[in-house]
């Protein structure tokens, strides 16, 4: 299961690195890793599992599609991507992320929950890294 999602993230970035003026295309390849390695270390049985603050309940969401696009929020970035819930519907996964030496840290990650990205994105404090 890495290598196919690995290798998506991979060309997802390089597909939009010409476009980008204020990322490299290392960077992007090495923030996209970052973030498929991170899933792959919290996927239990091919399962990201979730746990829902709101209403207690224990959600499992499998991995989708990731996303080409990254917004910048001043040091951290958000990289996003597709899961699939139970019932196989897409759900959004927003994973903020910022640089922790030569790579990058996974700081939250969101599920279902695009509002705090929008509010930051309609506010100025976030925009698409390119």
């Amino acid at each position: 299961m890495k290598k196919p999602i690995l290798i998506a993230a991979a060309l997802a970035a390089l597909c939009v690195a010409a476009n980008a003026a204020s990322l490299s295309d290392s960077d992007r390849l090495a923030l996209q890793s970052a973030m498929v390695q991170h899933i792959d270390r919290q996927t239990v049985d091919g399962q990201f599992p979730w746990f829902d603050l709101k209403t207690g309940a224990t959600r499992v969401y499998a991995p989708a599609k990731s996303h080409p696009m990254i917004v910048l929020s001043g040091e951290t970035f958000v990289l996003c991507t597709d899961f699939k819930d139970a019932a196989g519907a897409a759900t959004n996964v927003d994973f903020y992320v910022v640089r922790k030496g030569k790579g990058f840290s996974i700081i939250r990650t969101e599920i279902a929950n695009r509002e705090p990205l929008v509010a930051l994105m309609n506010t100025g404090k976030a925009k698409p890294a390119d």
